[in-house]
């Protein structure tokens, strides 16, 4: 009705779920109708007049979430009667179109759980653990070990698919066969170029036995060798249940040394046993034995232990066989008789392992003392003296007797003294025998008779008839001449070896 109040309601929608920015409406009234109010749920309102043909009624929102209504309420009077058209439009900022694309990505890590040190050729368990981190699934994995050995292949296997966030565990059954550091390679593998690495080291502990002999380089027959064994353990684990040998060489024989060591094969093979051997230690044992074969003689050790250790060593002694000249002086029993034959008897032994060539002998006397005979080899007799040559060889164990008797002219203590010499052996030896000749009546008797009393012919013409007689000799050079006075023993073809050892 023309002059009366009437409402009129307008409701914005937004409908979408991006809010409206800078919202505003407009409302387009005739200039015949009169606004006297509005009601907003929201915002501000403003009447622009324009003129008689009409007016703009403005509702200012601004902000308009998505999902959400506002109500505006016009209070309108018209002046004539007419049709009232009320034109609404809006405006509002643009808004952009904007979509969030989420880009998924696996991302594989490889880690080893295991001990980083093990024992050589010991069985050791390891696991592979293989986790996708990323937020995609890893699609076809597959995870490869590499040799541990070079010329060995990889060894793989598939694992298929590992969601994101997941992981898989891979066990591996590893035996060492080298020592030192060894390296464990593995390199997991996805569909889209994804992959992963591991490469992690390990210690790979065992004993490296070492053995040393050291023995004389240069052994006589008979005599006692003494051999140096060392064994020591220059790896990096103990060495269990240690065995050693000693191969001793023919000929040979085992004295002593070793304590809990067993001879066996006839004697020919030493064994004994250490239960460990730890590493950077050194053991060390004397064996000592007797060579009594002339030559090379080759002492092998060798030494095992568990694990498939082994060592060996050998050393060469060379064994010389020698001639050991000894002598021994049997002197009469008793004081003797003036005119009466002593007998003196001279044994030449070899002791040694080796025949003596070259042996010389010699019987002297003190003044008032000569050699009447003398058997058990060539000789030479001249006054106050016996010279034996050409005796032997003598063989090893073998024995010369010499015999050599002699009268005295003058009574009291008289001196015998015998030498051997051997020039090749370097041999001088000595033995003075102290004899009491005295004058009984009978004796004292025939010293009145003259009788000759020169040198002793040569041969067994001065012999005692009753002694075996000699062959017929070769005069050897003179022998130097005796001194003035008491009676000194002459220089002898011995003078430039060594001093002569004295038995008495």
């Amino acid at each position: 009705l023309v002059g009366k109040e009437s409402t009129y309601e307008i409701t914005v929608h937004n409908a979408g779920e991006v809010a409206a920015e800078e919202l505003v409406i407009f409302v387009s009234l005739p200039g015949w109708a009169d606004v006297l109010g509005a009601e907003v749920s929201t915002g501000s309102t403003q009447v622009v007049p324009a003129g008689e043909a009409g007016r703009t009624f403005l509702w200012k929102l601004g902000h308009l979430p998505g999902a959400t209504r506002e109500r505006l309420a016009l209070r309108i009077v018209p002046r004539e009667s007419r049709p009232l058209d009320l034109a609404v439009r809006w405006e509002y900022k643009p808004t952009l179109s904007q979509a969030t694309i989420e880009v998924q990505e696996p991302k594989l890590s490889l880690r080893m759980e295991g001990p980083r040190e093990v024992m050589y050729g010991k069985k050791e368990l390891f696991t592979l653990r293989l986790s996708n981190t990323g937020n995609g699934d890893a699609e076809n994995v597959v995870i490869t070990l590499m040799p541990l050995t070079p010329g060995d292949q990889p060894v793989s296997q598939n694992i298929g698919i590992i969601p994101a966030g997941e992981e898989k565990a891979i066990e591996v059954e590893l035996t060492a066969r080298h020592a030192g550091q060894l390296q464990i390679n593995a390199v997991a593998k996805a569909d889209g170029n994804f992959e992963a690495q591991l490469a992690e080291k390990i210690l790979v502990r065992r004993a490296a036995l070492q053995v040393e002999v050291d023995g004389p380089q240069v052994q006589y027959v008979g005599a006692v060798a003494t051999y140096r064994i060392r064994i020591r353990n220059a790896g990096t684990a103990p060495a269990r249940n240690v065995r050693l040998t000693a191969t001793i060489p023919p000929g040979g024989k085992y004295v002593s040394g070793i304590e809990g060591a067993r001879l066996e094969a006839n004697g020919t093979r030493l064994q004994w046993t250490s239960d460990s051997l730890n590493p950077t230690v050194e053991q060390t044992y004397l064996l000592r034995c007797t060579l009594s074969l002339p030559g090379d003689s080759r002492l092998e050790v060798g030494c095992t232990a568990d694990d498939e250790l082994a060592a060996a060593a050998v050393t060469t002694t060379r064994v010389e066989a020698v001639a050991d000249l000894v002598l021994e002086v049997k002197d009469p029993a008793g004081p003797v008789p003036l005119g009466e034959e002593a007998l003196y008897i001279l044994h030449v032994r070899n002791r040694g392992t080796k025949s003596a060539e070259g042996v010389q002998a010699m019987a002297f006397f003190s003044r008032g003392v000569e050699p009447v005979a003398a058997e058990g080899a060539e000789h030479h007799m001249a006054p106050g003296q016996v010279v034996f040559h050409a005796i032997g060889p003598i063989a090893p164990g073998g024995e010369v007797t010499l015999r050599v008797r002699a009268r005295a002219e003058t009574a009291g203590n008289h001196v015998f003294r015998a030498e051997v010499h051997c020039k090749p052996l370097g041999t001088r030896l000595a033995s003075e025998r102290t004899t009491l000749f005295y004058q009984d009546r009978t004796s004292a008797q025939q010293a009145s008779r003259p009788a000759p009393l020169g040198p002793a012919p040569l041969g067994p013409a001065n012999a005692d008839p009753g002694e075996p007689k000699l062959p017929d000799q070769q005069t050897p050079p003179p022998l130097p001449p005796t001194a003035g006075g008491t009676r000194s023993f002459p220089a002898s073809p011995g003078d430039q070896m060594q001093p002569p050892k004295v038995e008495r």
